[in-house]
């Protein structure tokens, strides 16, 4: 399992390699679900689930990187949390 609600996992590397190929023969459809702590993080676990025929469909649990956003928003100039959104979904549609 690679998820995003801070279970312990085996990262994404070794879930594509060891944990997605046995999902081939499931009977069901497969969602993948997406947390970073940054936008890059969230476009590279989401690139990669992009690539994988096994995943039908993925969740991006953007949260945590909106509240990151606000509070430096709020500490200065930075991204605001539309524009951390805007990049994930550019990166991934």
């Amino acid at each position: 399992m690679l998820n995003a609600i801070g279970l312990a996992n085996v990262g994404l590397d070794r879930f594509l390699a060891e944990k997605l190929p046995t999902a081939r023969d499931l009977p069901c459809r497969l969602f993948g679900s997406v947390a970073g702590h940054c936008a890059s993080e969230y476009t590279r676990v989401a690139s990669a689930f992009d690539t994988a025929a096994e995943i039908a469909a993925v969740d991006a649990d953007i949260a945590r990187i909106m509240d990151d956003a606000v509070a430096k928003a709020k500490a200065g100039p930075r991204p605001v949390p539309g524009d951390v959104f805007d990049h994930v979904y550019a990166r991934y549609r």
